[in-house]
C-alpha cells in the first residue's frame, strides 16, 4: 500500500494504540505486541530495533518474543537468526500444535 493509504493510516493508530497501552502498564506481552505493531505499521527493520531495545531478562524465557524475532527476521531474509529465534520459540512452547506451526516455519525457511 501507498504511504498515506487507508491501511498505512489504520496499521500506524494500531501502533500508536500499544504504545499507549505499553505506557500505561509495560509488562512483556504488551512491549511485544507493540513491537509487532510498529514492524507492521512502519517496517520489519524498525521493529527488530525495538525489540532489540527491549530484551530483558523477562523476553529471555518469553515465548512470543522469540516467535516475533523469528518472524522479523525471516521478513528480513536473515535466515539464520530466523532459524535460531524460531528454535529458542519453539523449546520455551508448551504447547504442541504452537511446537508444530514454529518447526513448519523453521522448514520452511531451510527450504530457501
Amino acid at each position: 500500500m501507498e504511504p498515506g493509504g487507508t491501511l498505512m493510516k489504520i496499521d500506524c493508530l494500531i501502533a500508536w494504540f500499544w504504545a499507549e497501552i505499553m505506557r500505561l502498564r509495560p509488562a512483556p506481552g504488551i512491549r511485544v505486541g507493540r513491537v509487532a505493531a510498529v514492524a507492521e505499521a512502519f517496517e520489519a527493520e524498525r521493529g527488530l530495533a525495538l525489540m532489540k531495545a527491549i530484551l530483558s531478562t523477562d523476553s529471555l524465557n518469553y515465548q512470543p518474543y522469540w516467535e516475533l524475532a523469528g518472524h522479523l527476521y525471516k521478513r528480513l531474509n536473515r535466515p539464520a537468526l530466523a532459524q535460531s529465534a524460531y528454535s529458542r520459540a519453539i523449546g520455551l512452547s508448551q504447547d504442541a500444535a504452537v511446537r508444530q506451526f514454529l518447526s513448519r516455519e523453521v522448514s520452511g525457511i531451510s527450504k530457501r
